[in-house]
């Protein structure tokens, strides 16, 4: 078919008539012909054409408490024109919502039945925004699509995520034991709005799901077991709070269980290894409410408390209170007795510091003092009792009444978490230890050795300065004892043990340990005063403190 033009040309005669394109190209040839140029090059159509753009990528959504915070990457192609914005759409919520408009322009329809798509817009330049009014435990699909000129293009792939449940735990570090294997990690930076109550935590071997335990909150390591010796593990960590189980973490390097060659105890005072029977400790269980067990011509006591806030007395002891109905969210992480023994302190994770019986409060910690993931740890009383010292797990060192700073290690990068301190008999410096055994003396503190870089069958829990002042035991979670320039009492290394051991005090001319469940493994020339091993606490116990008579 031949292409005619759409221009009418006027005759002579003043009509009109219609003119060919052919006729028309040749008319201008001949024209510049004539004028000695060139023949004319044929028009060529310059019309941009402009597409929607392609979809975003990258989407990466944050749930917290109601809410969830969408990032994404631009399109790869704005198709040829700038871009005009974004919608950011939820699908999945109850009808009512923010209302029940789908996106605009092809955007597919999402959801499921009798659901609605929450939506919220962001400029050209943004790329991130925050859907909020968002049920908690109700799980959303989330989409994000881009508009330019021509419209909205298609949406990104979808992503799920339920707002209030808690993020994943970080950290995850396993060490491996006799078919077994300690995992420890560090909490979620947001628990979704609500207290984390478990964590689930999964055994892999390859890609596959080989065992999973899970350990009530606020426990931040288990031991797991029943594992097969010569099988290489990683292990994830997922909390869970009242709206469900958040998403899992990283996985943990891999670790191998092995079969113990012998039971030994370590003494950083000789290059020897040495085996050696421990005394069968007396365990024995009470059950008073409140506990307040005295034992005939005791000469001494001792405190529990567990994660919850309950205060356990045992011997002399005396229960003088509790900040159980205090916390909140927050979990209780020592306790500390008065100078007179007629009170204590207890701290929570968050720094607070709750006083009881003659114990004076003497600040709390601040918390634009701490960093994201930072918790306290521990409590140390000065030597004239009109202070103490407040530890995090980041080895920070935060002073109250006339406690002084001998220095912290919270610039240091750190292989596991400070989990335990003791000060040194003259008041005048401290020790604290990590998680793998590693030993940071400050003020007149004396090192002696650490466990730090060694193989542990479990992570390190607690470490006990000796009396006179010239070495200290550290304690494992599998009740393993590392003496350095202290005698050796003995130690619970090759039992099991119903739950891990989760502190340590001196005692008499020995120590004490205390398990999660409150048993009482005494290791000393003081009488066994009783404990909770039969009848475990609710929430797993956390610190031991002693009454010296």
């Amino acid at each position: 078919m031949s292409l005619v033009s759409r221009r009418a040309v006027r005759t002579a005669s003043g009509r009109p008539r219609r003119v060919s394109a052919a006729g028309v190209l040749a008319c201008l040839m001949t024209s510049a012909l004539a004028l000695g140029g060139a023949p004319a090059a044929w028009p060529t159509d310059t019309t941009e054409t402009v597409s929607v753009p392609s979809a975003p990528t990258g989407v990466h959504v944050t749930a917290s408490h109601g809410s969830l915070a969408v990032s994404w990457t631009p399109p790869a192609d704005d198709g040829g024109a700038a871009l005009t914005g974004y919608q950011i759409t939820a699908s999945g919520g109850p009808s009512g919502i923010l209302g029940c408009d789908p996106m605009p322009g092809e955007m597919p329809p999402v959801g499921q039945a009798g659901s609605c798509d929450v939506t919220v817009t962001a400029g050209p330049s943004a790329s991130s925004a925050t859907i909020t009014g968002l049920t908690d435990g109700r799980t959303y699909t989330v989409r994000v699509t881009a508009s330019n000129s021509a419209g909205w293009g298609p949406p990104s792939e979808p992503v799920s995520a339920t707002p209030g449940t808690p993020l994943a735990p970080s950290g995850v570090t396993a060490t491996a034991g006799n078919a077994s294997a300690t995992v420890m990690w560090s909490a979620p930076e947001d628990n979704g709005g609500a207290a984390v109550t478990s964590y689930t935590v999964t055994a892999f071997t390859g890609g596959t799901a080989a065992k999973t335990v899970v350990a009530d909150a606020p426990a931040t390591s288990v031991v797991v077991d029943g594992l097969t010796n010569g099988t290489a593990y990683k292990f994830g960590v997922a909390a869970t709070n009242a709206a469900g189980t958040g998403p899992a973490s990283a996985k943990s390097a891999a670790v191998t269980p092995t079969a113990p060659t012998s039971s030994s105890s370590t003494s950083a005072t000789t290059s020897s290894t040495t085996t050696t029977t421990a005394p069968k400790p007396t365990t024995t269980s009470t059950t008073t409410e409140p506990i307040n067990v005295v034992a005939a011509n005791a000469r001494s006591g001792y405190w529990m408390v567990s994660a919850d806030g309950r205060v356990y007395s045992f011997g002399d002891a005396l229960h003088n209170g509790e900040p159980r109905t205090q916390l909140g969210n927050a979990t209780a992480a020592d306790l500390e007795p008065t100078k007179s023994g007629s009170g204590y302190w207890v701290l929570d994770d968050t720094g607070r510091v709750f006083p009881f019986g003659d114990a004076r409060w003497l600040g709390n910690v601040n918390p634009t003092r701490l960093v994201a993931g930072e918790r306290a740890t521990s409590l140390s009383r000065t030597l004239s009792g009109n202070g103490y010292w407040v530890f995090t797990n980041r080895g920070r060192v935060l002073t109250f009444g006339d406690a002084v700073s001998y220095g912290d290690v919270a610039a240091v990068p750190l292989n596991g978490p400070v989990l335990d301190t003791s000060v040194t008999p003259s008041g005048k410096g401290y020790y604290m230890v990590a998680s793998d055994g590693g030993i940071f003396a400050f003020g007149d503190a004396k090192f002696h050795g650490s466990m730090g870089g060694t193989r542990l069958n479990a992570p390190v829990q607690s470490l006990v300065a000796d009396d006179d002042g010239e070495g200290y035991w550290l304690v494992a979670s599998d009740g393993g004892i590392f003496a350095f320039k202290a005698p050796f009492r003995g130690s619970l290394g090759g039992q099991r043990l119903n739950r891990p051991v989760s502190g340590m005090v001196p005692f008499g001319d020995g120590y004490l340990m205390v398990g999660e469940d409150g048993g009482i493994f005494n290791f000393s020339d003081r009488p066994f005063l009783g404990s909770l091993g039969a009848n475990p606490p609710d929430r797993p116990v956390v610190a031991v403190a002693v009454l010296e008579t």
